[in-house]
């Protein structure tokens, strides 16, 4: 799978997980387009694929529900947002605009083990 796939599928990920999480509801396929601001023709041909990759379940007019596999994928994504952010704001010192854009650009290029040792060294310089 090429860069760019993984990263429109962490991205989808990240938008249902977080449509779920963050506003105490299902997510639909209306709500994604709206949340990634792409058309919803893109959304059903991910949706399709990630189905295909037991990512998510999902039937026409119903909501989109990860399978433990994609909630697994949402969790990583999303922590490895919140991570960089975090070092982005308190290291780096970057604006919250411009640490929240940078985080979600490289969010998907960072190794765990390397998340991990950014999370130890934002922890260890904020003290």
């Amino acid at each position: 799978m090429r860069k760019s796939e993984i990263e429109s599928r962490e991205m989808y990920l990240k938008a249902i997980y977080n449509i779920q999480r963050y506003e105490h509801r299902n997510a639909r396929p209306v709500d994604v387009s709206k949340y990634l601001e792409v058309s919803k023709a893109s959304v059903s041909e991910m949706v399709k694929k990630m189905r295909k990759q037991k990512l998510l379940v999902y039937k026409q007019g119903t909501a989109i529900r990860l399978t433990k596999q994609g909630l697994i994928g949402a969790r990583k994504v999303t922590h490895h947002y919140k991570v960089l952010e975090d070092f982005f704001k308190r290291v780096l010192k970057l604006s919250e605009e411009r640490a929240a854009k940078e985080a979600c650009d490289l969010e998907h290029f960072f190794a765990d083990d390397t998340i991990t040792r950014l999370k130890r060294l934002t922890d260890t310089y904020s003290k």
